[in-house]
This record gives structure tokens, C-alpha cells and sequence, in this order.
């Protein structure tokens, strides 16, 4: 082994500076690891703000739902009252054309089914109403899951940064291969953060998809009731 005075000083400067260098990439390695930290505690929060919002919408398409349930149960009731309806002014056309004198009070009927009637189309109306918050849940929730997209696009550029970053330290850090273990383990427990936020953005998926399902079904029974409408005597 060469001792210390046989080495040439220009060795041992490029030596020194070797060691400089190592040490600053070290240093730009430990902050750049502070920066990803950070960065994934401000991904967590948002992914949980985005959690709240699901639930709350969850929360509001249930209720409407219900909205909705009692709303079919009051219409099959006016179904059928006018069918009964329909059945009483049967008998009544029979009996008109033997008591002229009934006819007055066929038309106090025919006045309160003017007046049933105006209150269906009233329901017609709330459930247009209904249908146009619908939308605009719908409309949300559209800007929502193009936030999310935005927000996983920028951690795939982020990500791609760390690589490249992690591709250029590889290359110079040859001889600081100890402190370059302890390095990938931290970097092994950012990447396994990343895998649950990955995680939580595939259940936040999973629920704007029931929503969706939700809200088909609700439109599959306004349907319904749209066309137990136009079927219902002078509808």
C-alpha cells in the first residue's frame, strides 16, 4: 500500500474533490428526498379532501334516491285514483243518458280531476328541476375526476424527475456504495407510499363508478315515470 507522501498532489487534490463531490450529492440527494416527503404528505391530504367530497355526494345520491322512491309511490297512488276515476265516469256517462240532471255533478268531478291534474304537472315540473341538479352533480363530478387526472399526471412527471435524478446519482456515486444502501431504503418507503396513494386514487375510482351507476338508475325510473305519465287517461 502506497503511504501518504508517495502519492502525487495532484492525485490526492482530484481525490479531495472526488470526496467534495461525493458528499454534495449527498446533501442534494437528502433534500431532494425532503422535497418527495413533502410533496406526498400534500398528495395525502388532497386524496382525502377528494374522499370527503365523494362521500358527501354519496350521501346527497341517496337521499335522492329516496326522493325518488317516494315519488313513484305517490304516483302509482294517482294512477290509481284516475283509474277509479276513469271506472266512476263510466258509470256516469251510463247514467247520463238516462238523468240529464247528474250532469252537474259530473262536472264538479271533472273540475277536481283539472285540479289533480294541475298538481301532477306540478310533480313533472319538480322532478325537470330534480333532473337539472342531477346534471349539475354530474357536471361536478366530471371537473373532479379531471382534477384527479391532472393531479396523477403531475405526480408521473414528478415521478419521472425522481428517476432521472436517481439515474445521474447511480452513475456518480460508484464509491459511497454503504451510504447509497440506506439511501434506497428510503427510497423504497417513498415508493411504497406511492403505492397506496395509487391505492386510495383506484377506491376513489371505484366510487365516482357506483355514482355513476346511481345516477343511471335514477334516470332508468324517471323514465318510468315519464311513461306511467303519458299512459295515464287524458295524460
Amino acid at each position: 500500500m502506497a503511504s501518504l507522501e508517495s502519492i502525487d498532489p495532484r492525485e490526492w487534490r482530484q481525490m479531495r474533490n472526488d470526496v467534495d463531490d461525493g458528499y454534495s450529492l449527498l446533501k442534494r440527494l437528502d433534500e431532494s428526498i425532503t422535497k418527495v416527503s413533502s410533496t406526498q404528505r400534500v398528495h395525502g391530504n388532497r386524496l382525502h379532501e377528494i374522499q370527503q367530497s365523494v362521500d358527501l355526494a354519496a350521501g346527497r345520491l341517496d337521499r335522492m334516491e329516496d326522493n325518488q322512491r317516494l315519488q313513484a309511490a305517490r304516483l302509482s297512488h294517482i294512477e290509481e285514483i284516475q283509474t277509479q276515476q276513469g271506472e266512476q265516469l263510466g258509470r256516469v256517462e251510463e247514467i247520463q243518458t238516462q238523468q240529464s240532471e247528474q250532469l252537474g255533478r259530473v262536472e264538479e268531478i271533472q273540475t277536481q280531476q283539472s285540479e289533480q291534474l294541475g298538481r301532477v304537472e306540478e310533480i313533472q315540473t319538480q322532478q325537470s328541476e330534480q333532473l337539472g341538479r342531477v346534471e349539475e352533480i354530474q357536471t361536478q363530478q366530471s371537473e373532479r375526476l379531471g382534477r384527479v387526472e391532472e393531479i396523477q399526471t403531475q405526480q408521473g412527471e414528478q415521478l419521472g424527475r425522481v428517476e432521472e435524478i436517481q439515474t445521474q446519482q447511480g452513475e456518480r456515486l460508484g464509491r459511497v456504495e454503504e451510504t447509497q444502501t440506506q439511501q434506497g431504503e428510503q427510497l423504497g418507503r417513498v415508493e411504497g407510499r406511492l403505492e397506496r396513494i395509487d391505492g386510495h386514487l383506484s377506491g376513489v375510482d371505484d366510487r365516482l363508478g357506483r355514482v355513476d351507476d346511481r345516477l343511471g338508475s335514477m334516470e332508468e325510473a324517471q323514465q318510468q315515470i315519464l311513461q306511467l305519465l303519458r299512459g295515464r287517461p287524458g295524460g
